[in-house]
């Protein structure tokens, strides 16, 4: 860092003088004197990184200078320069631009055109540049200097203006101006500095732009900021300078990429629901898991989502049945195949946000090794890997004998040597010494960190005779616990017991990878388990891994000399032998991370890689090897390595660049201190007896409270978007902050049509409006604006949330007898909040109270799950409800009085409630020694008698089980006397004949020939309508050949055509029509406009009888019925219309006795059939009851 590319820019300044003398104006050079030159703009790139840029002090350098045309503007003529800088071996090492304007002569009024970002490096390089958060990174104040002599010789500018009073004075100056160049310097200086905790920004590309001037002697503050990164690389800067909080100048930078490594977690880390809340975030991550998804259904007889989702204890694919008492995510297959797909979904998203350095290093533990090779480094595509590892997985399943019940005689425990005196180099022997002792197989698999942590494998007799040991050294040590059990692992995994698997793991090892793989992105930067070292198509590399394992293939490679000689010149061959022995031998050998580390941490002075930023891509709650690389870091041997350590799901925002806390300090001046003071001294006091009255107060509106002032709060408005967001996470059964921009009705309902149709109803009822256009297909940020702009007059609540909020206060407060109105009291008169808060808060009464786990991962809850049973409660939940509204918007809020601005006389109402209670209540004070005084008279206390109430015991249970609406939502609809019959295509096709020619015929205007097929399909189908059509065609086209409307005439022909037409399944003309003649079809769940109602016009261009139903049956579904029939049928076709609730049990027995037996009405005498019995031979069941789950969910899958 002590170089900066400005460095470059002393010893060139003779060629950019050079240049800029070389412009010419009529013959006359440009620069009439360096006082009437002003440096506008100063650009450098580095063509070579920081590390190889050093190499080059001291040495020669040539320079290339040229100058582009002048160009006019109103600050004088513009010359720009450009210096190439060389090195003597042939090397380019930067790419210089100065821009210059010569004031004096002006002939326009045009702005200079604005110098290039980054200094061109973008546009050189073919960087991406993306926005960020602007983020400060540090600040720093420097005295410039009192005589710029020193610099003027170190620079090589000699510019009067600079270093001569008289030259300043000459400009009108009182004292030399402070070097633009020196500032510029000074700040580079500033963002290449490594500070405490070893940050630095090596800048690659400088735009430096010049605003105003520096006197000497100014202190002049730097900051320096992020606002944007480099895709796959470094950051994007702006680096401001103030002087008296005036910009004098700003910069915009690149810097270079940090010394990367990814690395990617083995198996243990697993979790329920792991990952799947990340399908909101991100496109990449969505796409993984439905191609993972797929490809378990399709290749492994199982759901990978199910087994993520759900965790079953058991399940049945391919004809084998899976079962494991901790449930599937513990059984070695279905682990490696969700761990796969975690970091391949993890990975995806990096990629897709530009966050993936490259070229960086990367390795995995275990089956992390799978994972960086096929996420990472992309040489295995996902559906290949999910294959492989379930494979591998079943192979070290298969391997060890299990009992009945599917346990095995294997564990994994971790070891902590240090706790009782063993060091790293004794780890070893101890550890045989137990396993000779006890006569049990014992073997370190794993050696995570030195001295401190290793993996045994063993059996389990084995593994508590060593836990016992081990626990009984560290008492007499005087050391912590030494030995912890590995939950979910029952396979000795990397031991020699796995050997006996390799040969045919290897088989199947081979016949996946994919035929071709460039493994170019793996020399140098891959480093397998089992040599810890960088990967090469080397014989070196090949005798390393012979050294570790007796691979047969490769030792007979190296002992014959042509053998080794045909791998040496075919890549791919010599590629595959090496990555296969690799893969194969992985899980039977011990993973070697403590050197992987190390080789990672040390400086490349000591031979290391010299990685500055470690990111393990795993899951947050269980980052794993972040803390094994933060605490080797903290071993002294790597005490002054600067690495920074990041966990892609723990440190999200600084991963993907999203953060925006400061890392520059904050300073108070002496007077904010003073009146801070003053306010904290003001209002401690008074505050202190209300914090120990009111204990029942959660944490939350405690904190919230004293985060503010007392007084009246801004309203929040609560709009049509905060509904329908309520609303979604309501039914979707997902928090509302795992609900994505990205996320569409569709993905919130797990693509479950039945359940994303009823979402698009409810939201189109909260509204109270028609419908939405577009809310199907809308990503959640486009229908916010969408909702807000469609229903800009909403008051919460409306029809759907109502019911909701009522059915969800009175479980929460009716025990305590509170009601909505002392809900509403509470937060309108006692803590002074508008209607938009109230809704806010009761939003969140709603949604954060509810049990269990959100299908997205996490818990549901974020206030407490249980009823109020007493008012002082029922406030506390209120409270912590409030607090929990103004920490999601960000504002303070406490209660009015609570802060006891009024010196002590306003009393807290919850405090008040709480006190009444304990005097008055059912057990407070009173009750207490009533109940005393009556038991030493001997006097029972009365007892109230319970009623026995069957049927509201039944209520309440529903209620409790199924919602307060659930009688609503399954009450019988169908009616079948209500039931319409659409069969009167002969007479409708009459109507549309006779239509037809009066709406063309009176234009006295012939059709276009273009129009006639567009006109036939808007009056439906006349194939087969008989002779009577055919007939009336015919009259109509001699009437439009009389009056020559001759294409209209050809429209009439066509229909008495296709009127003679006989309709046969045989005849080719008419297979389209006829295709589903004879068949009945039920359709239910129809509504104008859905995929209900495209399937029913289908099958009427078939010839079908349709049996539709409907819940609504308003008079637009009628309509649409009777439309849909016109337009679409073929002669022969039925529509029956009849409403029905598919909720509803009763509804659903009604209609299937309906349909299968005989309908009629006996008049007298006389009976008249008016439904035959039907058949059916296909069902479209649209509309099903609510669906909880998905198909994998019933256990079919």
């Amino acid at each position: 860092s002590r170089i900066v590319p400005d460095a470059l820019v002393g010893p060139a300044w003779p060629t950019i003088y050079s240049a800029l003398g070389s412009v010419m104006v009529d013959g006359y050079p440009i620069i009439e004197g360096l006082l009437n030159a002003v440096h506008l703009d100063h650009l450098v790139e580095l063509d070579v990184d920081a590390e190889d840029f050093k190499k080059y002090v001291d040495k020669r350098i040539n320079l290339l200078g040229w100058a582009e045309p002048y160009a006019e503007s109103a600050s004088g003529r513009v010359v720009t320069i450009h210096v190439v800088h060389t090195a003597a071996d042939g090397t380019r090492l930067a790419h210089e631009t100065e821009r210059f304007a010569i004031r004096g002569r002006s002939f326009s009024n045009a702005l200079p055109a604005p110098a290039a970002q980054y200094g061109e490096a973008a546009g050189l390089h073919g960087y991406e540049i993306e926005d960020t958060p602007r983020r400060a990174l540090r600040r720093v104040v420097v005295r410039a200097p009192h005589d710029m002599t020193a610099f003027a010789r170190t620079s090589g500018d000699f510019n009067p203006i600079h270093t001569s009073k008289r030259g300043a004075a000459i400009s009108g100056l009182s004292a030399p101006l402070v070097h633009g160049m020196w500032l510029s310097a000074t700040a580079q200086h500033v963002a290449q500095a490594v500070d405490e905790k070893g940050a630095r920004y090596e800048l690659i590309g400088w735009s430096y732009n010049m605003y105003g001037m520096v006197q000497l002697d100014d202190e002049v503050e730097i900051t320096v900021e992020r606002v944007g990164k480099v895709r796959r690389g470094g950051l994007a800067l702006e680096v401001t300078c103030r002087v008296d909080g005036q910009i004098v100048s700003k910069a915009s930078a690149l810097t270079r990429a940090p010394r990367a490594a990814f690395v990617y977690p083995g198996q243990g880390i697993q979790k329920q629901g792991m990952s799947l809340d990340e399908r909101a975030k991100s496109p990449a991550v969505r796409d993984t898991w439905e191609r993972a998804d797929k490809l378990t259904r399709e290749k492994l007889g199982f759901s990978i989502l199910a087994v993520v989702r759900d965790n079953p204890k058991e399940l049945t694919a391919h004809g084998v049945t899976y079962h494991h008492p901790e449930g599937l995510l513990n059984l070695t297959q279905f682990t490696q195949v969700a761990l796969a797909t975690v970091a391949f979904a993890q990975t995806a998203r990096l990629r897709e946000a530009g966050c993936d350095i490259w070229p960086a290093y990367f390795a995995g533990h275990s089956l992390g090794e799978y994972n960086a090779l096929s996420s990472f480094a992309q040489i295995i595509p996902l559906e290949t890997v999910l294959e492989l590892v379930f494979h591998r997985g079943s192979t070290m399943h298969h391997l060890i004998e299990r009992d009945a019940q599917g346990r095995s005689n294997y564990r994994m425990g971790a070891l902590r040597p240090n706790q009782f005196g063993v060091s790293d180099e004794g780890v070893n022997a101890y550890v045989d010494g137990i396993s000779k002792a006890t006569g049990e197989f014992l073997q370190i698999v794993n050696y995570n960190l030195a001295g401190q942590q290793y993996a045994i494998a063993g059996t389990i007799k084995g593994l508590k005779a060593l836990a016992a040991d081990a626990s009984k050294r560290a008492k007499e040590y005087g050391g912590k616990p030494p030995f912890m059990f590995v939950p979910g692992i029952d396979v000795p995994f990397h031991s020699r017991i796995l050997r006996k698997g390799v040969p045919e793991f290897r088989d199947k090892l081979d016949s996946l990878l994919p035929k071709h793989i460039d493994y170019s992105v793996l020399v140098d930067r891959y480093i397998p388990n089992l040599v810890a070292c960088p990967f090469e198509l080397t014989r070196e590399f090949a005798q390393k891994i012979l050294d570790v394992v007796p691979s047969e293939r490769i030792e007979a490679a190296l002992e014959d000399e042509t053998t080794w000689k045909s791998y040496a010149e075919d890549e791919q061959k010599l590629g595959r032998l090496l990555l296969t022995e690799l893969l194969s031998w992985q899980f039977a050998s011990p993973v070697r991370w403590i050197e992987t580390q190390a080789l990672m941490f040390a400086d490349r002075a000591r031979g290391g890689l010299g990685v500055e930023e470690y990111v393990e891509v795993g899951l947050g709650n269980a980052p794993t090897l972040a803390n094994l690389g933060a605490k080797t870091l903290a071993l002294p041997e790597f005490s002054g390595e600067k690495v920074t350590v990041y966990n892609v799901g723990r440190d999200e925002g600084r991963v993907y660049m999203t953060d925006t806390d400061s890392l520059v300090p904050e300073v108070f001046t002496e007077e904010d201190s003073q009146e801070a003071s003053s306010i904290a001294d003001a209002t401690a006091a008074p505050a202190a007896p209300a914090a120990n009255v009111v204990s029942a107060a959660p944490a939350a509106s405690a904190s919230a409270a004293n985060a503010a002032a007392s007084g009246p709060v801004a309203d929040l408005p609560f709009k049509a978007s905060d509904a329908i967001s309520m609303l979604i996470a309501y039914s979707a059964k997902i928090r509302l902050d795992q609900i994505g921009d990205t996320d569409t009705t569709d993905t919130l309902t797990n693509g479950v049509s039945s359940r994303r149709n009823q979402l698009l109803m409810d939201i189109s009822s909260e509204l109270g409006v028609a419908s939405v256009d577009g809310a199907a297909e809308a990503p959640m940020s486009a229908l916010k604006k969408l909702v807000d702009s469609v229903a800009p007059r909403y008051k919460a609540f409306g029809a759907v949330l109502s019911d909701i909020v009522r059915e969800r206060l009175r479980a929460l407060f009716g025990a305590a007898g509170v009601k909505p109105a002392q809900i509403d009291k509470r937060i309108s008169e006692v803590w002074q909040l508008g209607e938009g808060w109230r809704a806010h808060v009761l939003a969140a009464l709603v949604l954060q109270t509810r049990e269990g786990a959100s299908v997205r991962g996490e818990n549901l809850a974020q206030l407490s799950t249980d009823p109020a049973k007493n008012t002082a409660a029922a406030d506390a939940l209120i409270d912590a409800a409030i607090a929990q509204v103004a920490q999601a918007h960000g504002v303070s809020v406490s209660q009015p009085g609570a802060a006891g601005g009024a010196g002590g006389a306003v009393v807290d109402s919850a405090a008040l409630d709480a006190f009444a209670q304990q005097v008055v209540g059912a057990d407070g004070v009173l009750a207490a020694t009533a109940k005393f005084v009556l038991a030493k008279l001997g006097v029972e206390a009365p007892k109230a008698e319970t009623e026995s109430d069957e049927n509201a015991a039944v209520v309440s249970a529903v209620e409790a089980e199924l919602g307060a609406d659930w009688p609503k939502q399954v009450a019988p609809r169908f009616d079948e006397r209500k039931a319409i019959l659409f069969d009167d295509r002969w007479a409708s096709a009459r109507e549309d004949v006779a239509r037809l020619y009066y709406k063309y015929a009176g234009k006295n205007v012939d059709i276009q020939v273009n129009e006639v097929s567009e006109i036939l399909n808007d009056f439906g189908s006349f194939l087969g309508a008989g002779e009577a059509v055919a007939s009336e065609a015919e009259w109509f086209a001699s009437l439009s050949k009389s009056r020559e409307l001759n294409n209209l005439a050809t429209i009439f022909n066509d229909i008495a055509h296709d009127s003679r037409t006989k309709l046969a399944q045989n005849n080719a003309d008419t297979a389209q029509a006829t295709r589903f003649a004879g068949e009945v079809a039920v359709v239910t769940g129809v509504a104008p406009n859905s995929i209900a109602a495209r399937v029913v016009t289908g099958l009427l261009k078939g010839g079908a009888t349709v049996i539709a139903t409907s819940h609504s049956f308003k008079p637009s579904v009628k309509s649409w019925a009777k439309k849909a029939y016109r337009e679409n049928a073929q002669m022969g076709a039925k529509l029956w219309l009849v409403p029905a609730n598919l909720s509803s049990y009763r509804d659903v027995d009604a209609l299937v006795k309906w349909v299968g037996t005989v309908s009629k009405k006996v008049s007298g005498a006389t009976t008249t059939i008016l439904k035959p019995a039907y058949e059916p031979s296909m069902f479209f069941p649209f509309a099903a009851p609510p669906v909880h789950g998905t198909l994998a969910d019933s256990g079919s899958l």
